[in-house]
């Protein structure tokens, strides 16, 4: 129409009117042009910063998570350390971490799939994560101060062939790698963590301890015990004629009258020697010394240096005359003694401390308890509601089992469970004596008997409308459309979603459709549509300049 125009202008004059209308079209439509090239503009610039900024996926915390929420940054990691939130610090020392450990950590994404990492979590997931069916190869990890946690391998979460987390890298004062994930504060190690064993001391080096012997002394035997920590010691006995002192009377002792070498062994050698007649059917008083030889750290005999038995001042008896022995007195064999005091009964091995078979140590009470967890729909009448599909609205019974399968009864038990994952959908409508503490269901401490089994109820209703909450990028166990317990064994009721849940895709990043292409698509576009602008322009310049040039000069 422009080419036309100007082509036509000099042999008709009266399309000078067409022209001015064309001229008004063409302001009109740059003024639209220039609009389009601004908003083209404003949307390369949003590409840009989407480009540059990682997406983030949803921040919906968990019961799970260490901090919960997790965190941004280092420094508010940092933060959590010191003011010892969410018991973060006493597990940060568990792991032989501390504050400045955190502070000069470094920031890297690693795969789940990478290595053999596990995961701390604070809930109990049982043997298989129903969203995936994966594994968890879950165990119990006690921390002092914090209490217990749950150790699971972090491919357990995986929605796909591998997730990739955002986490702070440090080494502990023992040289092992511990990482903490940015989204939960969790803990990521390589492997089991075990915190290392401090050294055995070596044994003291040897002490030569002198020995011991008390005795005593009349006209029928000489009796003894004597004990020697390095071993059975030598006795001797000696028997010289009494005078007023005792140093001279050892000074004049002679010869030993009585030996008794060391038998078998041990570190006592207790005995008695007969005295005889030519001591008892005399006139003549006498003093008794007893002495014992010193056994060395290396097992030899030291026959020089003899230890005097106490009283070291001897023994007065006689004269004597010939007694009539008493009879031996009765012996009464001593009761065994009971190596269980605990256990009812008499237990004379250390093999019947154990109050069950799986018993690890001697007093573990807790070790013979027996938990398990039973669930039933209410409302559909089924009884066994495990790997079942529940309804919004629907009245679900759990009954928790305790048996005291040992030999001792417990005393002071407290049944108490973990409901987070329930509480996603359903709210409590009856206790039954329980109290609830965040998210832990408590009932009043009891007594076991030995082989007792008792049970505790909590009645919960499913929420209708079902909440369309998005799953955690924390805890993908979180809001997965599966209300999941553990007591012993696990319990997962599946519920169904709606139109948000079931076409809802959970990721741990956004997929890589390029930012190269996307940022050349657009300055593609915004050429494209800079020229329509440019060319506007130019046709409503060049028109303003023919109405001009024809309005001065009266032609064309």
């Amino acid at each position: 129409m422009f080419k036309k125009l100007l082509t036509n202008l000099p042999y008709n004059p009266s399309l000078i009117g067409q022209v001015s209308f064309y001229a008004k079209r063409m302001h009109s439509e740059e003024k639209i042009r220039r609009l389009g090239v601004v908003f083209v503009i404003l949307a390369v610039f949003v590409q840009m910063f989407a480009s540059i900024s990682k997406p983030e996926s949803t921040l919906a915390e968990s019961t799970n998570d260490i901090i919960r929420g997790g965190f941004t940054t280092r420094d508010q990691a940092v933060l959590h350390c010191l003011n010892g939130s969410s018991d973060f610090f006493e597990i940060l020392t568990y792991y032989g971490l501390g504050c400045d450990s955190v502070a000069n950590a470094s920031t890297v994404e690693i795969r789940s799939n990478a290595a053999d990492y596990d995961s701390l979590g604070r809930n109990q997931q049982g043997a298989i994560i129903a969203r995936t069916g994966k594994p968890t190869n879950e165990y119990a990890v006690d921390i002092a101060g914090a209490g217990r946690f749950w150790m699971k391998d972090l491919r357990a979460w995986d929605s796909g062939a591998y997730s990739t987390y955002k986490v702070l890298k440090m080494t502990n004062k023992h040289g092992q790698t511990i990482m903490i994930m940015y989204n939960c504060g969790n803990i990521v190690t390589v492997g089991r963590y075990a915190p290392p064993v401090p050294p055995t001391p070596p044994p003291p080096a040897p002490v030569n301890r002198k020995p011991a012997m008390n005795f005593t002394a009349n006209c029928t035997a000489v009796t003894w015990s004597a004990g020697d920590y390095e071993g059975m010691p030598r006795v001797r006995i000696y028997v010289t004629p009494a005078t007023a002192s005792p140093e001279t009377d050892w000074n004049n002792k002679g010869t030993f009258v009585h030996s008794a070498a060391p038998t078998g062994s041990g570190t006592v050698n207790a005995g008695s020697w007969p005295v005889p007649s030519q001591y008892r059917n005399t006139t003549t008083r006498y003093r008794v010394f007893g002495v014992v030889s010193d056994r060395l750290p290396g097992g030899q005999m030291d026959d020089t240096n003899f230890v005097r038995a106490i009283p070291t001042t001897g023994i007065l008896f006689g004269p004597c005359t010939q007694p009539t022995p008493p009879p031996p007195p009765p012996t009464t064999p001593e009761p065994p003694t009971d190596v269980c005091p605990y256990i009812p009964g008499t237990q004379t091995s250390e093999a019947e401390c154990k109050p069950c078979e799986d018993s690890q140590t001697s007093e573990d009470g807790l070790s013979c308890l027996l938990l398990s967890k039973a669930a039933r729909n209410v409302t559909q009448k089924i009884e066994n509601a495990d790997s079942t599909m529940a309804n919004g609205g629907d009245v679900i019974s759990y009954t928790l089992s305790v048996k005291n399968s040992g030999k001792i009864t417990v005393r002071e038990f407290v049944v108490e469970e973990n409901i987070a994952d329930i509480l996603d959908y359903a709210d409590v409508t009856d206790f039954n004596g329980g109290k609830l503490e965040g998210t832990i269901v408590r009932w009043p401490a009891t007594t076991l008997s030995v082989n007792e089994t008792i049970k505790r109820n909590l009645t919960v209703k499913i929420k209708n409308p079902i909440p369309s909450t998005p799953i955690s990028s924390s805890d993908p166990d979180h809001f997965d459309l599966v209300m999941n317990n553990v007591y012993g064994n696990a319990i997962n009721i599946e519920l169904p979603g709606g139109v948000i849940k079931t076409t809802e895709i959970v990721t741990k990043s956004l997929p890589n459709t390029g930012p190269g292409e996307s940022m050349a698509a657009a300055v593609a576009l915004t050429v494209f549509v800079s020229y329509f602008f440019a060319r506007s322009r130019l046709f409503a310049k060049e028109l303003d300049i023919v109405r001009t040039d024809y309005a001065t000069t009266g032609g064309y």
